[in-house]
């Protein structure tokens, strides 16, 4: 008997193929379908709920600084490019996000996002992280309501979605001039049965590598492989050495503030299993210094002196990973650094 061929897997044809169906997914399908109403978009996402971090983190809310006067985007542009080394950024790029943001905040509003805003109905600006002075974020809450409202509007705009597919790998267009992704592998989530899609662009919004760590805070729907993936297609990669890194409870993730260490009669449990107060000085810097700076921030800062803070309790952790720490009144908190 002749042997039995495997079938060949289907094709899909779009022009323009998302890869994930976070924030950065559905809000990259709205803005293709804008630019081109008559082109066909395909997200492909491993589930059809709300994925990625941005729409499904444990604090359950999400913000986004935006500039309103010459002033305030020309201080957000220098303080990004100030905060970035060693890691790279483009200040061209930076710029743009500043002169977009109004913008783009006007079309989260008109979305329907439920902002914080102040009792009089005006918008409530709050502090960014690394960047307290002067407040510049608006926040929203309810990120369930969130993700229907973008896949409303995207749905609405003509954006087709593929669900139940683990993205194998992004195929290369080596004969292409210039050179660019061509299409990408798909493998269902159920049955592990391939498919391809071939596009005229590809747009990667896989998600970072949190999820390849024990400890991670990342939401669903992210396979931490995505830099993997663009690495083998022949992307180049940028700050793929940094990750941000939150303290958070063990049990519940929920985000823990480090800078707690600074409260009177805090103790934390060091290797031996004893209990002791936090020392007043971290580094050669007064402990209260140290807790102000950081608490204008959640993820540990890279070079920073209130690094100091994180270094000391990383140095208390268990072999589990986790650091215990007694606060006044009795409570007790078992935290963790996770990506």
């Amino acid at each position: 008997m002749p042997p039995t061929l495997a079938p060949a897997p289907p094709v899909h044809l779009t022009d323009i193929l998302i890869l994930g169906a976070g924030l950065a997914g559905l809000r990259a399908a709205w803005a293709a379908k804008q630019a081109a109403p008559g082109a066909r978009v395909l997200v492909v996402s491993l589930r059809a709920g709300p994925s990625g971090s941005s729409f499904a983190n444990v604090n359950n809310a999400l913000g986004m600084q935006y500039c309103l006067t010459g002033e305030e985007r020309r201080d957000f542009t220098a303080e990004a490019v100030a905060l970035a080394p060693p890691g790279r950024i483009d200040p061209g790029l930076a710029t743009i996000v500043a002169a977009e943001s109004a913008e783009r905040l006007r079309d989260l509003q008109e979305l329907g996002l439920p902002f914080v805003r102040h009792p009089d109905g005006s918008l409530a600006r709050h502090p960014g992280c690394f960047s307290a002075s002067p407040p510049r974020a608006a926040v929203f809450t309810g990120l369930a309501l969130a993700h229907a409202l973008f896949t409303a509007k995207t749905t609405a705009l003509g954006v087709e979605f593929l669900h139940g597919q683990r993205v194998q790998a992004v195929i290369p267009g080596n004969a292409v001039s210039p050179p660019r992704a061509v299409g990408a592998l798909l493998a269902g989530q159920a049955d592990g049965r391939p498919s391809i899609v071939i596009a005229g662009a590809v747009i990667a919004a896989l998600g970072g590598p949190a999820p390849l760590y024990q400890l991670n805070q990342a939401g669903p729907g992210n396979p931490g492989y995505g830099l993997a993936i663009l690495a083998r297609a022949g992307a180049a990669l940028a700050n793929a050495a940094y990750l941000q890194f939150m303290w958070a409870e063990v049990h519940s993730k929920a985000f823990w503030p480090v800078s707690r260490l600074a409260e009177p009669g805090v103790t934390v449990m060091d290797k031996r299993g004893s209990y002791a107060l936090v020392p007043q000085t971290l580094g050669g810097a007064p402990l209260e210094a140290l807790a102000a700076a950081r608490a204008g921030h959640c993820p540990f800062g890279y070079g920073l002196p209130d690094a100091q803070l994180d270094l000391f309790l990383a140095g208390c952790l268990a072999r589990d990973h986790a650091a215990t720490v007694r606060l006044p009144g009795g409570e007790t908190a078992i935290v963790a650094p996770m990506a």
